[in-house]
């Protein structure tokens, strides 16, 4: 399987994959990702295996901490 990063501040297909799914929470919202960044300059990621351009179908999001 091929997996792909993209970046949940910036892509839309972030919104829209949280938004559609059924067992998403607060935490995984652009919102709460923009509270990390803002507050501990954390880096947020998304693991996925949908490629720029295609329909996100799923994804994992990680905050990269620079300590």
């Amino acid at each position: 399987m091929q997996l792909y990063t993209l970046d949940p501040m910036r892509d839309s297909r972030w919104d829209a994959l949280v938004a559609s799914h059924s067992r998403a929470t607060v935490f995984h919202c652009k919102g709460w990702l923009e509270a990390l960044a803002t507050t501990y300059g954390y880096q947020p990621i998304v693991m996925t295996n949908s490629a720029p351009g295609e329909t996100s179908s799923g994804g994992t999001v990680f905050c990269e901490i620079k300590s």
